[in-house]
């Protein structure tokens, strides 16, 4: 096997986790439309506080700096991207893709070991923007309804959007 096979079955798990999902329904079920709803103001806070600038691009090659410089109008778009992402209940395929880079933990350590590394998980940044608007929105739900918390990876997060959506679009359609 080579290098690059042994890496990608080490951190093939990386975004592995268990969701409490019929505490997620029970809240689809019982959420006003409008609470999914995010507004300009928020998705612009978002940009603004929850961002680091200075780390590497992801797969898109766009970096914190982009948004943080950009024009109002961007926001705007962006929200608008959201809300209708919620709308719809889909979610972009290009918000899921990430490249996965392994860090040596011990620098004195066996190189050779994969047991030295861990991976780090670098998104677009979009998706990063998404995602935080989701924290912000949904963050107390999420801590009580996640086991692990530190543990959700981007990808769950967004299946769980979706899950939600979903079941409230069903739930008005019934």
């Amino acid at each position: 096997m080579d290098i690059a096979e042994h890496f990608r079955i080490k951190f093939s798990d990386v975004s592995s986790t268990t969701v409490a999902f019929d505490s997620l329904c029970h809240t689809a079920y019982t959420a006003s439309m409008t609470d999914y709803i995010f507004d300009v103001e928020m998705v612009d806070s978002v940009i603004s506080t929850r961002l680091k600038c200075g780390k590497a691009p992801g797969i898109d090659s766009l970096s914190a700096e982009h948004f943080v410089n950009a024009q109002p109008s961007v926001v705007v778009h962006l929200t608008r991207l959201f809300n209708l992402i919620l709308k719809y209940g889909y979610v972009p395929n290009a918000f899921g893709y990430s490249i996965v880079v392994p860090i040596i933990k011990d620098k004195y350590g066996d190189i050779c070991s994969s047991d030295n590394y861990r991976g780090i998980t670098i998104s677009p940044i979009v998706t990063k923007i998404f995602e935080s608007c989701i924290l912000h929105k949904f963050g107390d739900f999420f801590s009580s309804h996640v086991t692990t918390y530190s543990l959700v990876s981007r990808k769950v997060l967004i299946v769980m959007l979706q899950f939600l959506v979903c079941s409230r679009m069903l739930n008005t359609c019934i």
